[in-house]
């Protein structure tokens, strides 16, 4: 019931009623598939089949096929023919998670999809129109894949027509002690012995820990707790035992850290040359574009 959750639903429901593209971004364990899923859910599409598929484990080769089949014989190992998972979703979702990991080639393939939404098998001649709602998630930045030409911007600009961005569980603290719950009252059945729920110092203790791998981390950490609870409630003791986590100050990731770095070399160039658009992106070596687009998603103005 958090602010950030509750923004989120009316979200879903808004964007449930349209058959435009949705691209779902957040950290690892936010819940971006459960959200695709809800959107389905609650579509005109939600008697149709919901096809997900993992770009991140499909090998870079079989992607084509995987999405838009293949014929018999059309590379080695080809023994039967395929239909793809955008025709097997026909009139329903296609997720595709972890779309930062897909090929260029491939990205190619899947922009003209979502342009004209015809397919054409791997190894045929003969396309074939399919009508589906297409999600991706992902938990990079695009922007910045983008800029490192590992993703297309064409592409980007089709997928990002809507957008949700998912909270991390640190930003939504006020959630844990309900989704500590009902994790808990999931797991009933396999847990040795009943758990009535977490005291309070074991919530406040979950409250502090910084979960990096978010809801599904703290899901993890509260079925372990409660596997090894001998009692009926869950305490922060049980929780040190079980995780001896150290509340320090969160240490900035990778990525922020690049972020703050373009940022600050970004506003050092363009105060230089006195806000001059086309001399910093010469001396950066960029199109205008680019970094009017660089400037934007910085928050940085010419002055």
């Amino acid at each position: 019931n958090s602010p950030p959750m509750r923004a989120i639903y009316a979200t879903i429901d808004r964007f449930a009623g349209t058959d435009l593209p949705v691209l779902i971004t957040g950290e690892t364990g936010t819940g971006t598939e459960l959200v695709a899923r809800a959107i389905h859910a609650q579509s005109r599409r939600a008697a149709k089949p919901f096809v997900a598929l993992n770009c991140a484990a499909i090998p870079a080769s079989l992607v084509q096929s995987e999405l838009f089949g293949n014929t018999r014989g059309a590379f080695t190992g080809a023994s039967t023919s395929n239909a793809g998972l955008i025709r097997t979703a026909e009139g329903g979702v296609l997720l595709l998670d972890e779309i930062g990991e897909m090929t260029l080639e491939a990205q190619a393939s899947l922009l003209r999809f979502l342009e004209d939404k015809n397919v054409t098998p791997v190894g045929g001649r003969q396309s074939v129109t399919v009508d589906v709602t297409v999600i991706a998630s992902t938990n990079r930045d695009l922007h910045e894949q983008v800029h490192r030409g590992l993703f297309r911007q064409d592409l980007l600009y089709r997928l990002d027509m809507l957008s949700i961005k998912m909270p991390a569980l640190r930003e939504r603290p006020s959630d844990i002690a309900a989704l500590a719950e009902h994790f808990l009252e999931a797991a009933a059945d396999a847990l040795p012995h009943r758990v009535h729920g977490l005291t309070d110092d074991a919530i406040d203790w979950l409250r502090a820990q910084p979960w990096p791998g978010n809801i599904r981390e703290l899901r993890n950490c509260v079925i372990q707790a409660g596997l090894r609870c001998s009692h009926g409630l869950i305490t922060a003791d049980d929780l040190r035992e079980l995780r001896p986590m150290s509340v320090t100050p969160e240490q900035p990731s990778l990525n922020e850290v690049v972020q703050a770095t373009e940022k600050a070399a970004l506003e050092q160039r363009l105060k230089r040359n006195r806000g001059n658009v086309s001399k910093t992106a010469r001396e950066l070596k960029v199109s205008r574009m680019t970094l009017y687009r660089l400037m934007a998603k910085h928050n940085i103005g010419r002055a």
